[in-house]
């Protein structure tokens, strides 16, 4: 009987000291971190903030690990042919920069253009798989002086693109303004700094009317990002 009546002491007393040890764990503010971490799972992901270095890094590896178009040759040494400049939920942008030029802009003597083509990598969940791979083209003029886009045209490739496109002719009137937080923006953020490192590197020769307008630390202030 007696042992009966330890026992039971014992089992009291280890229940008051394993009740007041979690109490005192919950109000320990060095566990608030853990509080802190179970309450941010159950909260929505942030929203990116990488920046245009964070996407060239991130694109040099896919290129590295998998040649995902067969011209891509990747080597350290050179600048890359396709620079992943942006990417959503639906697909990743990547910027030729081998098509990536200035031209003259028709009817005007003081400006010139950002002509370039943007290869549109499919990501979605329920994307179509195709063999060879299916990916999006689309050809575009920048205006910096502006901030303007136009769009000329938007190809569906498989393999290869044939070199029989219609594009549309230029017209003033279709210069768009770029709306803000659109993807068009980040595309047009991310074109003209990757075009400010080519023309360092000699890559793509500077604009002869560029002096102008600093548009990149003025307009956009993306100054010094590589």
């Amino acid at each position: 009987m007696k042992i009966m009546k330890y026992l039971l002491l014992i089992s009291l007393l280890t229940l008051v000291f394993t009740a007041s040890a979690f109490a005192n764990n919950e109000n320990d503010p060095r566990r608030a971190d853990e509080w802190f971490m179970k309450d941010r799972l159950k909260s929505p992901a942030p929203k990116s903030n990488k920046s245009l270095e964070d996407y060239v890094k991130e694109g040099n590896e896919r290129l590295k690990n998998k040649e995902r178009y067969g011209e891509v040759v990747y080597d350290q040494s050179k600048f890359p042919r396709y620079v992943m400049i942006f990417r959503d939920d639906s697909f990743i942008y990547w910027l030729d920069t081998e098509a990536l030029r200035w031209r003259e802009m028709p009817y005007s003597a003081f400006e010139d253009m950002v002509d370039c083509w943007v290869k549109m990598e499919d990501i979605s969940a329920d994307k179509e798989y195709t063999y060879p791979e299916k990916y999006y083209m689309e050809h575009l003029y920048l205006r910096p002086k502006k901030q303007q886009i136009m769009f000329l045209s938007e190809l569906e490739v498989t393999g290869k693109p044939d070199n029989n496109i219609k594009e549309r002719r230029y017209k003033p009137e279709f210069w768009e303004e770029l709306v803000p937080g659109s993807v068009e923006q980040e595309i047009y953020k991310g074109t003209l700094a990757v075009l400010k490192v080519l023309e360092k590197k000699g890559v793509v020769r500077e604009s002869e009317k560029k002096e102008k307008y600093n548009f990149f630390e003025d307009t956009l202030g993306i100054a010094g990002i590589f």
